[in-house]
């Protein structure tokens, strides 16, 4: 099962872009916000924590007191040219470091 540290979530995507049970659905708004919901699963699979850039999803045991979902949004950060939202704050926090 997937443990979510959401202080260390970039709203990258990585982990939906490479999830193969589809376990984590990505939605983004209009280009103005970005959400990412991870689904409680049994699957001992670990490439989305193998994927993550920022380290922020660990593997642990199962446990049916977890929540179902998790879920944290992020606001997209508009281009200053046309305005449009295109990246989460921390996604370019981490590209500017």
């Amino acid at each position: 099962m997937i443990q979510v540290d959401a202080s260390k979530c970039l709203g990258c995507f990585a982990c939906s872009n490479i999830c193969p049970n589809q376990f984590i659905i990505r939605e983004e708004t209009e280009g103005k916000k970005r959400t990412i919901r991870w689904s409680k699963c049994k699957e001992e699979c670990d490439i989305c924590v193998e994927f993550c850039p920022a380290k922020a999803l660990t593997l642990v045991p199962y446990r049916d007191e977890t929540p179902e979902k998790i879920e944290v949004s992020f606001d997209l950060v508009p281009c200053r040219i046309c305005g449009k939202g295109f990246a989460t704050e921390p996604l370019l926090k981490r590209i500017r470091e």
